[in-house]
């Protein structure tokens, strides 16, 4: 079995997108889930639209076997400006005129939890390996695969955010040389939704 990396295309938008949910399922039904329109819809739209930070043109997938198997979105900080507007853009395109504000209001909350990255890091999102090829190395393949993207952009760190429910992603993170630097809290209802750890890994020595 080969695993290769490849950007990823709109034509992967059918196995790509419950990926990118199960890297934040309650995250993402608080924020997208409203009225007509589910969490996994916009995701969809999103992804099919191309840019924000869910289209497919700021991902790379994990193919083995000719099957995608991983999901990741790289970026910066230098970055994050635009992405956030795609998204926005794509927010108001999608939802009714009723829906917006509360569309809005809900992501903004969220992102408190994972602020913007600085400038010259390399901030990994939307990461996930499908349930059926878990344990294999997949995962821990897709983050040196970023390493190499990061350093090729002269990037300076690798940050992430992981789930203070998630204690199992925490420790692997540790093992690949993440640490914590800081935890945020969900600015939204009490015991909605866990708040997160930004984790960061310098890439300052690697050539």
């Amino acid at each position: 079995m080969t695993l290769m990396f490849r950007p990823a295309a709109i034509s992967d938008v059918d196995a790509a997108v419950p990926l990118i949910y199960s890297a934040g399922v309650e995250a993402f039904e608080y924020a997208f889930t409203t009225g007509k329109c589910s969490a996994g819809d916009f995701l969809a739209f999103a992804f099919k639209n191309g840019g924000g930070i869910f289209g497919w043109s700021n991902h790379t997938v994990a193919v083995l076997d000719q099957q995608v198997v991983g999901i990741v979105a790289g970026y910066s900080g230098r970055e994050y400006f635009r992405l956030t507007l795609g998204t926005t853009g794509q927010i108001f395109r999608r939802y009714s005129l009723w829906s917006h504000a509360q569309v809005v209001h809900h992501s903004l909350q969220l992102s408190a939890l994972m602020p913007r990255p600085a400038w010259a890091t390399h901030y990994v999102a939307n990461f996930a390996v499908s349930p059926l090829h878990q344990g294999l190395g997949i995962g821990t393949a897709m983050l040196d695969d970023q390493q190499k993207v990061a350093v090729l952009k002269g990037r300076t760190s690798m940050t992430l955010d992981v789930s203070a429910d998630n204690p199992r992603g925490q420790k692997l993170y540790e093992r690949l040389g993440f640490c914590v630097t800081k935890e945020n809290t969900f600015s939204g209802p009490a015991n909605t939704i866990a708040n997160s750890r930004r984790m960061e890994r310098s890439l300052l020595s690697v050539t």
